[in-house]
Order: structure tokens, then C-alpha cells, then sequence
């Protein structure tokens, strides 16, 4: 496969070569909380993972559009 000079020439996204990180994790007991509280910590790390999904995401396109070579 012939790949042609400018694709070669480009820079690598190499902010999309890293690991995306840990997907955020709940208390493993929260017993101990009122169910406000409780709420408030599911709703906080969903909001987390949710940020992380996303720049992972933008990570992955960002390869996937420099590995495809027209």
C-alpha cells in the first residue's frame, strides 16, 4: 500500500496514542449516607465517568481520522 507523502508528513495525535484512565468508581459501602447524600455521590461520579466517556471519545476520533488515509 502506497501511502502518500502528506499523510506521512503529518503530525501523530499522539494525545490520542494515551490511556483513557480509570472510569470513576462508587464507594464500595454507603450505607452510612442519607439517601441524599447517597444520590448526590451516584449523580457526581455519572457526571464524572460521563466527562471521561466523552474526551475518550474525542480521543478515539481524532486517531481514527489520522489512521484513515484518503
Amino acid at each position: 500500500m502506497d501511502i502518500p507523502e502528506e499523510a506521512l508528513a503529518r503530525d501523530k495525535p499522539t494525545g490520542s496514542m494515551v490511556a483513557c484512565g480509570l472510569m470513576p468508581e462508587l464507594p464500595v459501602e454507603t450505607t452510612q449516607f442519607s439517601e441524599k447524600e447517597q444520590a448526590k455521590v451516584i449523580l457526581n461520579k455519572w457526571a464524572e465517568t460521563g466527562e471521561l466517556y466523552s474526551e475518550c471519545a474525542k480521543r478515539h476520533s481524532g486517531l481514527v481520522q489520522w489512521i484513515e488515509v484518503d
